[in-house]
């Protein structure tokens, strides 16, 4: 058994739950990526871009520094708001590795 905060994070190295931490922050980091850059290509503050999605600029907050996913929903009247297009798209065969 790992002692040391070293010796756990090498036992976790190649870990599934890791990689799939690792997908999920590259995940939550690129939409919020996308919508900050969508949001200031349209000229719109954080509180602006809330009011127009009907969500709270705390969420606008989380989804652009990466530290949340919002709903589906929330999603999509975020795109409505920045006159985007929403894709989610799932790929059967997908590698996971």
């Amino acid at each position: 058994m790992p002692t040391s905060w070293a010796e756990v994070k090498a036992s976790r190295a190649g870990s599934a739950e890791r990689h799939d931490g690792y997908r999920y922050a590259a995940v939550l980091h690129e939409t919020g990526d996308k919508v900050r850059s969508l949001r200031r290509e349209a000229g719109l503050s954080q509180r602006e871009l809330s009011q127009r999605a009907q969500i709270s600029p705390s969420t606008v907050s989380r989804l652009e520094s990466g530290e949340a996913l919002p709903a589906v929903a929330a999603l999509l009247r975020i795109s409505q708001a920045l006159g985007a297009e929403f894709v989610l798209r799932l790929e059967a065969g997908a590698s996971l590795a």
